[in-house]
């Protein structure tokens, strides 16, 4: 254990400053989380690059069905919503202020609510791009940086979503490489670092393999499966990936804890050190599947170097067995089988299991 914190702290020491700015979105939840601790919420924040010379930062926040009962638009926790909305509104009031434009809009009746914020924060010369979406103009997220708010609640968003309410904060920023590079992804460079922290006596690691072909029908197999991804349709369903599952028991919640963070800072600062590969990085993937309760079933998610057709991902996924990391050559079609946790081999739905 403490070889592997020696290399965590050596990580984080490449890390650059500026990775570790929290953003408005960061520090608004930060604030809600403290006044309302336990509140669900899916907090997913990006960084990536698509060879366009434009690294992309994103945040966003999205709390939904929480605040009304499931089959109408009455609210069941008015106090904790309003403790939320004030939070952010004394927040997004505040940057208001000191944005390049902003805009702010709200409508409220007896079962209908709407409030809506979109600031440019940041643009420099260039005007901030605007489109009308009703009575409000939004700043587009072309701009250099951005936050927006959208709350609703109404009887139309449980007629086609299932609950009457959500709450969606955003952030985005660009920042502009010196070049419009786009280089393959050095794997081999990325393994160098990332095999010292994965080998460790409790972890148990397996090969595997799940493909599907062309033909495949997914349709009528969607019970095997748990994600997929069809972005090439010139090759139908195909698809591979092949890779590496390292499985860390439940019991050993430290160790894996000190492993996911690991990992975290490695991948972070290759995306630094290497800005022109392609990537999709997610901040807190390891919060999002250390927060796991018991019975809550499995999941699984991932972060990505890529390249044209193929890609190298990252997973990290969670069962009530414990805690699973896995790294993988992706090609075309990308599938993630339902018992991903205990799969050796699924190919077009035929599964071999781990002894």
């Amino acid at each position: 254990m403490k070889r592997i914190i020696t290399i965590i702290l050596s990580a984080i020491q490449t890390i650059t400053v500026s990775a570790q700015d929290k953003n408005p979105v960061e520090k608004i939840c930060e604030e809600i989380y403290s006044a309302v601790p336990g509140l669900p919420c899916l907090d997913d924040k990006q960084k990536s690059y698509n060879g366009d010379g434009l690294v992309v930062y994103s945040h966003r926040a999205y709390f939904d069905g929480i605040f009304c009962t499931k089959d109408s638009t009455e609210y069941k926790n008015k106090k904790v919503l309003k403790k939320m909305l004030g939070i952010i509104r004394h927040n997004l009031d505040s940057l208001m202020e000191i944005s390049d434009e902003s805009y702010h809009l709200e409508s409220h009746s007896h079962d209908a609510d709407t409030i809506k914020y979109s600031l440019c924060l940041s643009n420099g010369p260039v005007v901030p791009k605007k489109i009308k979406m009703g009575n409000l103009t939004y700043i587009t997220p072309d701009d250099d940086e951005t936050v927006s708010l959208d709350y609703t609640r109404n009887k139309r968003n449980y007629e086609y979503r299932g609950y009457a309410d959500w709450v969606n904060l955003k952030y985005h920023k660009n920042v502009i490489l010196p070049n419009k590079h786009d280089n393959a992804f050095d794997k081999l460079a990325y393994l160098e670092k990332t095999a010292p922290v994965l080998k460790h006596k409790d972890i148990k690691s397996w090969d595997f393999n799940w493909s599907q072909s062309e033909d495949y029908d997914i349709e009528s197999n969607k019970e095997d499966i748990d994600f997929i991804t069809l972005l090439y349709p010139q090759h139908k369903n195909a698809g591979q990936c092949i890779g590496t599952m390292y499985f860390i028991p439940k019991e050993k919640k430290e160790l894996a804890e000190t492993i996911l963070t690991s990992l975290d800072s490695i991948t972070l600062n290759h995306t630094e050190t290497n800005p022109y590969h392609r990537y999709v990085y997610h901040y807190n993937m390891k919060d999002w599947v250390m927060r796991y309760t018991e019975g809550a079933g499995h999941k699984i998610k991932e972060m990505f170097f890529t390249n044209y057709q193929s890609s190298t991902r990252v997973f990290y996924g969670v069962t009530s067995q414990g805690y699973y990391v896995a790294i993988a050559d992706t090609e075309k079609n990308f599938c993630i089988p339902r018992e991903w946790y205990c799969l050796k081999s699924f190919n077009n739905g035929k599964k071999e299991y781990i002894k």
